[in-house]
């Protein structure tokens, strides 16, 4: 096997070309999977794992690096709440519900509170 750098005159892209590439192709299956589905750039979601920290903010093109994953769910009942968004996992005690808007992120964070043990 051999690494980028044996290969004469490239150099490997940057964290910045490789994000807005991850973005771009992220953009590309996020627009073309379901009606409905929104991109998770710009989307505004709270990390539900830490309820006592949790805050509804605008995801961002850096925030795709810190995500090994996501799902999205056109129906989704979180918290019972039906309507649709992702579900992004950035490490086993962190993960982002994000959703189309401010508003419907906090009635899912609000819900989750007032359901909390």
């Amino acid at each position: 096997m051999f690494g980028f750098n044996a290969v004469p005159g490239f150099a490997p892209p940057s964290a910045a070309w490789r994000r807005l590439a991850l973005a771009w192709l992220t953009g590309l299956a996020v627009g073309a999977a379901n009606a409905g589905e929104f991109k998770v750039v710009g989307g505004v979601g709270f990390d539900w794992l830490k309820p006592e920290e949790a805050q509804c903010r605008v995801i961002r093109l850096r925030d795709l690096d810190g995500f090994q994953r996501c799902e999205f769910h056109a129906s989704g009942a979180a918290f019972g709440l039906q309507g649709a968004y992702h579900q992004c996992r950035a490490s086993p005690s962190s993960e982002y519900l994000i959703y189309a808007n401010r508003a419907q992120c906090l009635k899912a964070l609000a819900t989750m509170r007032a359901n909390a043990p």
